[in-house]
């Protein structure tokens, strides 16, 4: 009888997991609009509004045992840069590009909200936000920061595969790097101490984050899909989805989001802290993966700590991923 017991409560749980595994699958295949027909116009109004970081030095990384990965910490200064309010939107990306490869837009949003624009963009993989960057510098008349060759497919997306080079004296859009990114997610604020979260110690006042709930079969929303059900009570909306880009608190720099509703590419490849002090930093000159920082609506609490580190390949895109620019 507890051979079968055991037996049962295995199968149980397997069953959970394939549960799991589905609604993650469910946003894990690029299924956006991509016709340039319904692209909306470039205007000023979907320009990046930047906000200026005085430069300094900073402790960067924590002695947290939630923060393995952010050790050893270091003395680290950067240089002044702008960086982006609020993470790049849909509508953003769309007019840059002439198509939105979100998941949450159209039938995959809760229903009564329509305005996908707002939300921000994801399914990017580190490769197309770097072309995006390219892209919105050349329609701004700015000098890209990058130079793409061999990129596979050779046109359209997802981009699979290419090779990135930086000039980082370019006056054009790009992605954070890592140090840049964690010195405006702790308040540009090189005296310390940090905030756990970007702009406070309470989560639920400057991010979005564990929309994870209960799983079942709602066919009003998505026949045949598992959406997730939030039981947290931190959300009005009770599926799976992204937030407006600015509708939480900022930091006291003014910027948004740097905690909860999307991880947000880096430039850096992955490594190890280095324990000597560093001045801009740019990572090591190769590896596997990609840093994203930030966490996610769907991050529990731990992982929208300003000094926790993730990564990813960089051909990977997900709901759960977009990015933010800044300019040197």
């Amino acid at each position: 009888m507890k051979k079968t017991k055991v037996f049962l409560v295995s199968i149980s749980c397997l069953l959970i997991v394939f549960a799991i595994a589905l609604a993650l699958a469910a946003c894990s295949n690029p299924t956006g609009e991509k016709d340039p027909a319904r692209s909306a116009q470039w205007s000023s109004d979907l320009a990046p509004e930047m906000v200026w970081v005085e430069g300094g030095s900073f402790q960067m990384g924590s002695y947290d045992n939630l923060d393995i990965d952010a050790r050893p910490v270091h003395a680290v200064s950067v240089s002044g840069f702008h960086i982006a309010k609020y993470q790049v939107t849909q509508a953003q990306f769309r007019a840059v590009m002439g198509y939105n490869p979100s998941w949450y837009q159209g039938e995959s949003l809760p229903k009564g909200v329509t305005n996908a624009g707002s939300l921000p963009v994801e399914m990017v993989s580190w490769f197309d936000a770097v072309e995006f960057c390219n892209k919105l510098s050349e329609r701004e008349g700015l000098s890209p920061v990058y130079t793409v060759s061999g990129r596979l497919p050779s046109s359209g997306y997802p981009i699979k595969a290419a090779e990135i080079s930086a000039d980082w004296n370019a006056d054009g859009y790009r992605l954070p790097t890592e140090a840049e990114w964690e010195y405006a997610a702790k308040d540009g604020n090189g005296a310390g101490p940090y905030n756990v979260f970007s702009g406070s110690d309470s989560p639920d006042l400057v991010a979005w984050y564990n929309n994870f709930g209960a799983l079942e079969y709602d066919p009003a929303i998505k026949p045949g899909l598992l959406v997730m059900n939030d039981l947290i009570g931190r959300h009005n909306i009770n599926t799976m989805r992204t937030y407006p880009v600015g509708t939480k608190q900022p930091n006291s720099l003014n910027i948004y989001d740097m905690s909860g509703n999307v991880w947000e590419w880096c430039w850096d490849w992955f490594e190890e802290y280095p324990g000597a002090m560093e001045t801009d930093p740019k990572g090591p000159l190769s590896g596997s993966s990609r840093v994203k920082r930030g966490g996610t609506g769907f991050s529990d609490e731990n992982a929208i700590r300003v000094a926790y580190r993730d990564f990813w390949l960089p051909l990977y895109y997900s709901c759960f991923t977009g990015f933010r620019l800044v300019r040197g």
